[in-house]
């Protein structure tokens, strides 16, 4: 094991936060190393909405980045319409018009750290471990910045147990999804030959599958669908590469091997749990600080996740580049958590409350969103317990008959409902 130099700035994790908070560290003046354990870029798509104050950010704070994010986006007209139907390409229900970095160390995965016993001791210790040969490092930082996601290690090791400084409280559990990653460069070209026009997110109800497809760049044909699933009654691992192309394929209304189906290529399937998140302090212990979804989590209803990790790096940024430098008492980071934390508690309200009025949708149509729960809950109380033959049965049955009620209900007319 090796001991490195002493360095300003450690931040843990590469997604949009840590990249911005280096980034703008880098513009700053202030040195600072940002460690992933992943040791390639990911291409599965998750956050894909970034709100004004984030191209606020990008504009005025790292040098016009948001010319080349409108560069990169597709057309507005392809991203201003929600739409609710009984497939993609089927019956529409209702539609809605609503950087230069300092060193990026990829396969480096943090396995323990020492962090300082006051704010006047020396900073954290990281134990660093590379992917490809086992080496491990020590790293020793001023400042170490968890930007390492929902489930952090460095939260969990800097008191993010129940009780802890850095507990995540809130509502956890609010929905089991799989995220289906897909490309289709002619599905966009179908959508256009009936005669729309494409919609940024698709709200899909139909008995085979319940989901909201996601289109990140019609032209270039990259699409997300996130479906939900029921434990005990469903599982993660039920969505094989086949089930995940045979939900996209019902999605979309479209057959296998028919004529007049657009190809799919299916990337990745990933599963993913919904929450209403935020840590109990930003800052759990000393020199340690919090940011983006190891802060917060949220549903994505509004798309204020990744845009409020942009927002805590802004934030913590520049406060690190005064302390740093000498410009300013240590004290001023201590305004990072006081900031930030109340403004991720309003939007993780916020967001539950669009999740809320999302689901007026599925109770227009006859589907109770909290009846899988409910279910679940009454034979967990049964001496057939969930996970026996007898109660995954009568799951079974029960959703089929809500399917059954699904299908009688999209052969009324078209939806007509406040959301």
């Amino acid at each position: 094991m090796t001991m490195s130099r002493r360095i300003p700035v450690v931040i843990c994790g590469a997604g949009p936060t840590g990249l911005t908070l280096s980034a703008l560290l880098s513009r700053a003046g202030v040195q600072s190393v940002l460690l992933e354990k992943e040791q390639d870029l990911s291409d599965h798509p998750q956050a894909h909405f970034i709100n004004l104050r984030s191209m606020e950010i990008f504009r005025h704070c790292l040098g016009g980045l948001d010319k080349s994010v409108f560069a990169a986006s597709p057309p507005k007209a392809q991203w201003s319409d929600f739409v609710v139907c009984s497939s993609v390409l089927g019956r529409e229900l209702a539609r809605v018009d609503n950087f230069k970095n300092d060193a990026v160390r990829m396969g480096q995965r943090v396995t323990s750290v020492e962090a300082a016993r006051s704010s006047s001791a020396q900073g954290p210790a990281v134990t660093v471990a590379d992917a490809a040969t086992g080496a491990r490092e020590v790293v020793l930082c001023d400042y170490l910045v968890a930007a390492d996601g929902a489930h952090s290690s460095v939260r969990t090791a800097c008191g993010g147990g129940p009780g802890g400084p850095g507990q995540i409280l809130g509502q956890a559990g609010l929905g089991s999804m799989v995220n289906i990653h897909f490309t289709s460069p002619d599905l966009g070209d179908w959508l256009k030959r009936e005669g729309r026009r494409p919609g940024m997110l698709y709200f899909v109800y139909r008995p085979e599958v319940v989901c909201v497809m996601v289109a990140h760049d019609v032209e270039r044909g990259e699409y997300a669908c996130h479906v939900p699933f029921f434990p005990p009654f469903e599982r993660k691992e039920m969505f094989t590469p086949e089930k995940a192309l045979e939900t996209v394929r019902y999605a979309l209304g479209v057959q296998a091997g028919s004529a007049k189906a657009p190809h799919i290529q299916l990337v990745t399937a990933r599963p993913w749990t919904m929450g209403a998140q935020v840590a109990r302090s930003y800052q759990p212990v000393p020199r340690v600080f919090l940011a983006g979804d190891a802060a917060h989590q949220f549903p994505p209803s509004g798309g204020f996740g990744m845009n409020a990790g942009i927002q805590d790096a802004h934030n913590l940024a520049w406060k690190l580049a005064e302390v740093v430098q000498g410009r300013a008492d240590a004290a001023l980071l201590s305004t990072y958590s006081s900031e930030r934390r109340p403004c991720a508690a309003s939007t993780a309200a916020v967001s539950v409350l669009n999740l809320r009025r999302s689901l007026r949708v599925a109770e227009a149509l006859g589907i109770d969103p909290d009846a899988p729960a409910a279910l679940a809950r009454l034979l967990g109380a049964s001496p057939d317990h969930p996970g026996s033959s007898a109660a995954w049965a009568a799951g079974k049955a029960a959703m089929a008959v809500g399917r059954r009620h699904l299908r009688q209900a999209l052969s009324g007319s078209t939806l007509q409902v406040l959301i």
